[in-house]
């Protein structure tokens, strides 16, 4: 669904789910991201669609790159609000996920680290913290749609017709 010069968002529902894909090597037999490849997990912006906004399937566009990915879904209250650091006194990163529209995909949201008011890049977070958040990542993260099941009609020749 395109911007359309729409503001953001701020405010989620309650029961909104957030919509990440994930490429099918690092799926395991059992439906979940296999640990070996939870580095795959992007940290600290991690990309995700919102449902209000999207189906599961517009995470996968451009089709002809992602489109045999597998999509999973998360629930913002299962984020951790926050990742502690091991060092003595140091604050810990609080962790949010925003509604962060691009031109062509409004749903667009990704899940942040602040230390205060700043936002942390990733060359700024210890990677201690980034494994932490990723491994909170696999355990909530659940399966929305396999690698390679169909799309439906909506999603056609590489375009995301308007809801």
């Amino acid at each position: 669904m395109y911007r359309d010069g729409r503001d953001a968002v701020p405010s989620f529902e309650p029961d909104e789910c957030f919509y990440h894909r994930i490429d099918p090597n690092f799926v395991g037999d059992d439906e979940r991201i296999d640990p070996v490849h939870i580095r795959s997990i992007q940290c600290p912006d991690l990309s995700s669609n919102r449902s209000r906004f999207s189906k599961p399937w517009y995470v996968l566009y451009p089709r002809a790159t992602y489109g045999n990915f597998a999509v999973f879904k998360f629930k913002r209250e299962d984020v951790p609000a926050q990742i502690t650091r091991e060092s003595p006194g140091a604050s810990p990163y609080e962790v949010r996920t925003e509604h962060d529209p691009e031109d062509d995909n409004y749903g667009h949201c990704e899940t942040r680290m602040y230390r205060g008011h700043a936002r942390m890049t990733a060359n700024k977070v210890k990677p201690e913290a980034k494994n932490k958040l990723r491994l909170a990542f696999s355990r909530i993260l659940s399966l929305e749609r396999k690698a390679g099941d169909p799309f439906p009609f909506e999603f056609v020749d590489n375009t995301m017709m308007s809801d």
